[in-house]
């Protein structure tokens, strides 16, 4: 942030979770460290744990006053769902477009399936989308999904209207 010149960022030193908690965290020591997660993975690329403190997102956009978003990247190595759920009253309420990247491995180790992603936020009144050749494509739920990169999007007007 300080090489770029970013100064609307507030970093915050803290873990996304459902509940307030300390989870231990997989932390690579031999090159994987993009693959850190609460999830129990137990694939040879982890090392090392860690503690780290987690809390809701609904409850630290309160406490630090943090305004309207709209745009989200969850990428969290299969913690999405507890992620979501931690923050449903922002997802329900702010709507923003929800950048989703996923594992099917890493859901599975964190003991659930890619679809509960889908289910999870259409319940909320988002539609899924494909970026492809150049433009949003909606997205079915497939049965199996390796890695992807999807959006979530409630409205495409209003997301576009908003991300401008």
């Amino acid at each position: 942030m300080e090489i770029n010149d970013i100064k609307t960022v507030n970093p915050i030193n803290i873990g996304l979770s459902d509940r307030e908690d300390v989870l231990q965290i997989n932390v690579s020591e031999n090159g994987y460290d993009a693959w850190n997660s609460f999830a129990h993975i137990d694939d040879g690329k982890f090392h090392a744990t860690a503690e780290a403190r987690v809390r809701k997102l609904d409850d630290v956009i309160k406490d630090e006053s943090i305004g309207e978003v709209a745009l989200v990247k969850l990428d969290v190595e299969g913690w999405e769902k507890f992620v979501l759920y931690g923050g449903e009253h922002f997802f329900k309420t702010q709507s923003p477009v929800v950048m989703v990247e996923f594992t099917e491995s890493n859901t599975f180790a964190a003991g659930y399936q890619v679809q509960e992603l889908f289910d999870i936020l259409e319940s909320w009144g988002y539609h899924w989308y494909r970026y492809k050749s150049g433009a949003l494509v909606p997205e079915v739920k497939q049965l199996h999904y390796p890695y992807d990169n999807l959006f979530a999007i409630k409205s495409l007007d209003g997301a576009l209207q908003r991300l401008k």
